[in-house]
């Protein structure tokens, strides 16, 4: 509850910061069409790398790109109008539980609010490439078996670390109990991605993208 409430309030104090600043005199078409990189360079050139500025770079970003996927994707089967939904629900779910892990096992920190807002435009990318295949972004995915590695150690991982977590509870609003039952729902996560009627080569980039949060709790 606490964890889901600092979340929260990251989510409304960037959502001031960005539209007290507003997106720079740029529509979001204008941010799509500078891409990813241009327009969060343009964006932390102007307002400076603080961490608040970083995220309200990728996040809007993330709106921006969602806002021109859900109107390219109103041209697509009805197959892919019902996946797409359905990939981001998981992924929102995967990435939660991911950043809830590392979160804990790291004792917190502004970093995991930057991966929550980065990992988000991460997830918009992924969908514009499942609607558009020549955009697919160009780097390296997953397999099924590096999931099945990484997870098989995690909650033994958790476990040895859990009387660490809770004296870092203050400061992660993770306790070692909610980082246990993170790491199950993620599983859960993970077995919906793979039954998602989605293409392999967008399942391996979702799962490098779930796996890259994993890896930043190491």
């Amino acid at each position: 509850m606490k964890r889901a409430l600092s979340l929260a309030l990251v989510v409304l104090a960037v959502s001031s910061f960005a539209q007290e600043d507003g997106r720079l005199g740029k529509s979001n078409a204008q941010i799509v069409k500078m891409g990813r990189t241009g327009w969060y360079n343009l964006y932390t050139k102007k307002m400076g790398e603080s961490t608040m500025a970083m995220v309200s770079a990728e996040s809007l970003y993330a709106d921006a790109r969602s806002e021109a996927n859900d109107r390219l994707l109103k041209t697509k089967s009805a197959g892919l109008q019902k996946a797409v939904p359905q990939f981001r629900k998981v992924m929102q779910s995967a990435l939660n539980d991911a950043i809830s892990i590392g979160t804990a096992m790291t004792g917190g920190g502004t970093m995991w609010n930057v991966t929550s807002a980065s990992t988000a435009a991460d997830v918009e990318d992924i969908v514009f490439g499942m609607l558009q295949p020549s955009a697919r972004p160009k780097r390296d995915g997953a397999t099924k078996l590096a999931v099945s590695e990484r997870l098989s150690g995690l909650a033994a991982e958790v476990k040895a670390a859990a009387k660490e977590i809770d004296s870092n509870r203050q400061s992660s609003n993770m306790s070692a109990k909610a980082a246990s039952q993170a790491v199950v729902e993620l599983r859960k996560s993970f077995a919906r991605l793979e039954a998602l009627p989605i293409s392999e080569a967008d399942k391996a980039l979702a799962r490098a993208t779930v796996l890259g949060v994993l890896r930043m709790g190491d």
